[in-house]
């Protein structure tokens, strides 16, 4: 009894067969190899971004005689290219890495296939080997872009941790933002503000007893409450910031005035809101001030608010007689005419 004669056509369709999947494989590897270098092309440049991903660094633009306002339009300008940049560069970063993860993950699942289908072609014995090898060595390579996608993934919540590191502390640096930016408008718009504020001021609270204010002298033991000068002396109020050239001229006045007049017959108390208690004590040394500067605890209306210089004159019964702002306060003779005045009231009582 002979064996059933194997059909003629059997062995070329096996053949073409272990061909396809040979072929197939090395396809399947190229292609995941070929998308696995695409991924590592996308995560080297989240940390190396090629020229046309880069944003412009805020770059320093002097100008030897750029007016005033032009060289603070231009540090503003500086300012907000800083704070901006770096958060859109991290935006950047981490879509690239997302695009780079998903890429990775299809070039890992192409690479699973490859691997699948050169092993299958390899189980043929008449299989074209050298190709299916070929296919599976490059489908393994790209079966390691999974790795990658993974690297990527823990390298994006670095970056979101980070992200929400930079919120913490952009919102600590805030008041600093503001309180420079208020120093600029300082510097540069005090006679805009000396005679408009000044009437502003005078309409609403000339005449009116001065709210209470609590002041914790830098150069002092013990605070100084507003309200315990009533029947006892008459005060010059001010609220300046100590670094603003326009802020200088006040205290010169008041530092000629504190050595005129008996502190036992006028009050000379300064509060800056906007300057630390150290920075403050350190000014106040450099600067060789005698009369009692601090920082307000709480302050309340007309204090709160007011710009730097503005100048309060409280009578010894604790009502405002005068208020200045900017250029206003600043006047030398003004603001001796002024206390004089309050202190020749206080004496007639």
């Amino acid at each position: 009894m002979s064996d059933d004669p194997e059909k003629p056509n059997e062995m070329p369709k096996k053949k073409r067969a272990g061909s396809a999947r040979a072929f197939t494989s090395l396809l399947l590897g190229i292609f995941g190899l070929l998308l696995g270098g695409g991924a590592y092309l996308l995560h080297h440049w989240h940390t190396s971004p090629p020229a046309f991903m880069q944003l412009g660094e805020a770059g320093t633009q002097n100008a030897t005689n750029a007016a005033p306002a032009q060289t603070a339009t231009n540090a503003l300008q500086d300012i907000l290219k800083q704070k901006t940049t770096k958060p859109l560069q991290q935006e950047i970063a981490s879509k690239l890495l997302g695009f780079s993860t998903a890429i990775a993950v299809l070039a890992g699942i192409i690479g699973a296939a490859g691997l699948i289908t050169g092993v299958l072609s390899l189980r043929l014995d008449d299989a074209e080997r050298g190709k299916a090898w070929l296919g599976t060595f490059f489908s393994i390579i790209a079966i390691l872009a999974w790795g990658l996608a993974g690297w990527n993934t823990v390298l994006q919540v670095r970056i979101k941790q980070k992200a929400i590191a930079q919120i913490g502390d952009e919102f600590s640096n805030y008041t600093n933002v503001i309180n420079n930016a208020m120093n600029m408008a300082d510097d540069l718009l005090p006679g805009v503000r000396a005679g408009q504020d000044t009437v502003i001021y005078e309409d609403e609270w000339r005449g009116k007893k001065a709210p209470d204010l609590r002041v914790q002298p830098v150069n002092s033991r013990g605070d100084v409450l507003l309200s315990e000068q009533r029947d006892v002396r008459p005060v010059l109020l001010a609220i300046l910031n100590t670094k603003l050239v326009t802020s200088q001229q006040v205290i010169d006045v008041l530092q000629e005035l504190h050595r005129d007049i008996p502190a036992s017959d006028l009050l000379i108390l300064v509060v800056s809101h906007r300057e630390e208690p150290d920075a403050l004590r350190a000014a106040v040394e450099a600067k060789g001030i005698r009369f009692l500067v601090g920082k307000a605890d709480s302050p309340v209306e007309p204090y709160k608010d007011a710009l730097s210089p503005t100048v309060f004159a409280i009578d010894h019964t604790g009502v405002i007689r005068k208020a200045l702002v900017g250029n206003d306060a600043g006047k030398a003779d003004n603001l001796r005419t002024i206390a004089r005045g309050l202190v020749k009231s206080a004496k007639r009582r």
